[in-house]
C-alpha cells in the first residue's frame, strides 16, 4: 500500500480550503418552502455565504434566525407598534453594524432577548431611551459599541450572565452608561 506524499495531502487541504472559502451564489427560482416570514425580515436581502446566512439590514427588524446580519446604512426610528429598533430573538446572530448608527427619540435601539452566543459589533447608539438591552441573554458579546446621548441606559442588561463587553464608550446617559441587573 503506498502512502499518500504531502505534496498531495498539501493539495487536498488547500482544495478543502478553497471550497469552504468560496462564496456560494443563491439563485432565484428555485423552489423552496416558504417560512413564516415578518415584513420588516423581508426588507433585508439574504444571501448565503459558505453556507451562512447572511443580511443586509436597512431598516428596523426583528431577527429570528441565525445568521450573519449588516447594517448597511443609518436607521432612524422603532417599528411600528413596537418600542424598538432591532429586535434579536435567535441565538447564534452576529449583528455588524459596520459603524452605522441606530437613532430615536425613544425606545430601544437593539433589543435581545432570550439569546445565546450573539455578537453585537461596531454599532452605535444614541437619542433612545436605552441604547442596547439585554434580557435573559447569555453569551453575548459587545465589541467596539458608542452608546451616547440616551434617556436612561447606554447598555442595560437583566437577568443575563457571561456577556463580555470590549470597547465599548457608553457616554453622556441620563441614569448609567452600563447597568447590570439581576430578576
Amino acid at each position: 500500500m503506498k502512502r499518500p506524499t504531502y505534496t498531495a495531502i498539501l493539495v487536498i487541504v488547500l482544495l478543502n480550503l478553497l471550497a469552504i472559502t468560496t462564496p456560494v451564489a443563491v439563485t432565484e427560482g428555485t423552489p423552496r418552502a416558504t417560512p413564516k416570514t415578518s415584513t420588516s425580515e423581508m426588507q433585508a436581502s439574504q444571501t448565503s455565504i459558505s453556507g451562512l446566512q447572511q443580511a443586509n439590514v436597512t431598516s428596523c427588524i426583528d431577527i429570528t434566525k441565525p445568521g450573519y446580519y449588516i447594517v448597511s446604512n443609518n436607521i432612524t426610528g422603532v417599528q411600528k407598534d413596537k418600542d424598538y429598533c432591532i429586535g434579536i430573538f435567535a441565538s447564534n446572530v452576529v449583528l455588524d453594524g459596520r459603524g452605522y448608527t441606530l437613532s430615536s427619540s425613544w425606545g430601544i435601539g437593539i433589543y435581545v432577548y432570550q439569546t445565546t452566543n450573539t455578537t453585537i459589533k461596531n454599532i452605535k447608539t444614541t437619542g433612545y431611551e436605552t441604547g442596547i438591552r439585554l434580557i435573559r441573554s447569555s453569551n453575548i458579546k459587545i465589541t467596539s459599541i458608542t452608546a451616547s446621548n440616551h434617556r436612561s441606559y447606554g447598555i442595560y442588561t437583566e437577568g443575563s450572565d457571561y456577556n463580555v463587553l470590549t470597547n465599548v464608550t457608553a457616554s453622556n446617559n441620563e441614569y448609567y452608561g452600563i447597568y447590570i441587573g439581576r430578576f
